[in-house]
């Protein structure tokens, strides 16, 4: 779906995420607040997907969303470029033992200003099948991993 400007200002107005201190960008507070938009820009799209959604990421800072008694935590990877099936979709490791049923992933573009819906997969599917990447280790794009993560492909996905 393309992103305008109304879109990307509903998600800043989406609410403040206290838990963003959390993030390995906590010193650049530029991209630290970029990550916040595109974040909330990701929930928010789920919230318009799943009207029913109960949203708790004001309130709770492990999941997003409760759908069918299901904690349901939203993951929006950022880009520069689009999306290419080979990647993969990422949990960070100190989330493991998050209060999370399902997992849903969006890839949204900067340079398209394109939001894609990735899929979901149930925490324990996730954790069957991914792998962990170490903090200074490589992705298959060349960038260098800044902290410990699970990654897992996206043909594991449930559309």
């Amino acid at each position: 779906m393309k992103v305008g400007n109304e879109l990307l200002k509903e998600a800043k107005e989406w609410g403040l995420f206290e838990s963003n201190k959390y993030t390995v960008y906590k010193q650049n507070k530029q991209t630290q607040n970029e990550f916040k938009i595109i974040g909330n820009l990701g929930e928010l799209t789920f919230y318009k997907m799943y009207p029913q959604a109960e949203r708790i990421s004001n309130k709770d800072y492990e999941a997003d969303f409760i759908v069918n008694n299901k904690r349901i935590d939203v993951k929006t990877k950022i880009g520069y470029s689009e999306f290419k099936a080979s990647w993969n979709v990422h949990v960070q490791a100190h989330q493991k033992n998050h209060n999370v049923d399902w997992y849903v992933f969006f890839y949204y573009s900067k340079n398209a200003k394109q939001l894609e819906y990735l899929g979901g997969i149930s925490k324990i599917d996730f954790f069957k099948h991914c792998k962990l990447i170490q903090k200074g280790d490589l992705f298959d794009n060349g960038h260098k991993v800044h902290q410990n993560q699970y990654a897992l492909s996206t043909s594991k996905l449930i559309l």
